[in-house]
């Protein structure tokens, strides 16, 4: 054998190690998991699969908490934290706050990088026709994209299911 071969591969073995150790010390802090997630983020095909997943995980929930009749903010909150991930769970808190403070959801949901803009009309559109159950919310009232007030959560609109 010779006589570069041990040293070798102590320098892999130390390499590797150290590298599964500065990942088990960023998992433990929130700011260390969000550097994580961006660098899986930024991996070609898995980042793409891996936010597509989350995305899945995050209307799964949304479905589950709107169709339950919690208020949006709440659901939110709840929704965002049941991807398991630490970016989208600052999101959603974000998110939380701005509906909170009045947003319609389309614009709250600028603060939501991560998330398609569809995600959010979608949302406003099912509250605009009446399709959403749940507990109505002020500030999804008030916006129309033509303009005109939309119509309030559970009443009977010209839009609205027989």
């Amino acid at each position: 054998m010779a006589d570069n071969v041990l040293p070798f591969w102590i320098c892999v073995g130390a390499i590797v190690a150290a590298f599964v150790g500065g990942m088990a010390l960023l998992s433990r802090f929130p700011g260390g998991r969000q550097f994580l997630e961006s660098i899986y983020f930024s991996v070609p095909v898995l980042g793409r699969l891996y936010h597509r997943s989350l995305m899945s995980r995050l209307s799964d929930g949304m479905a589950v908490l709107v169709g339950a009749g919690i208020d949006l903010p709440t659901a939110s909150r709840l929704a965002f934290a049941t991807t398991g991930s630490e970016t989208f769970r600052v999101e959603g808190e974000r998110l939380a706050g701005e509906l909170e403070r009045g947003q319609n959801i389309v614009e709250a949901g600028m603060f939501c990088p991560r998330v398609p803009p569809l995600f959010f009309y979608s949302m406003q559109a099912g509250y605009q026709r009446n399709e959403l159950t749940g507990q109505p919310l002020q500030p999804l009232r008030h916006v129309h994209p033509t303009g005109a007030p939309a119509p309030i959560a559970g009443s009977k609109g010209c839009c609205s299911r027989p």
